[in-house]
């Protein structure tokens, strides 16, 4: 029998790390998860551990880093600058991008 958590991890927190170089990359894992090891390479700094829906990082999707959790155990994500969120988020209220 699996012990692998499936239902969503939305509401939890969340201890996430940022990447030294790259710091647009993010990777978050829940507190019921073993933190991976590449996070202890020395190459990604703990940042925080309250990431919820609607809080402080806006690219962090609950419906992605629950599937994500479900498969891996943790959430690679990367954050762009608040001027392209802001004219994606525009294309889309517009239409301009279609349905897919």
């Amino acid at each position: 029998m699996s012990d692998v958590k499936t239902e969503p991890v939305r509401g939890e927190g969340w201890n996430v790390f940022q990447h030294v170089t790259d710091q647009a990359l993010w990777c978050a894992v829940p507190p019921h998860r073993p933190i991976p090891g590449f996070l202890f390479s020395g190459r990604w700094l703990f940042s925080r551990h309250d990431i919820r829906s609607g809080n402080a990082l806006p690219e962090f999707r609950d419906n992605i880093a629950d599937h994500a959790v479900h498969l891996k155990g943790f959430y690679l994500f990367h954050r762009f600058e608040a001027e392209v969120l802001k004219a994606a988020s525009d294309l889309e209220s517009s239409g301009a991008l279609g349905d897919e």
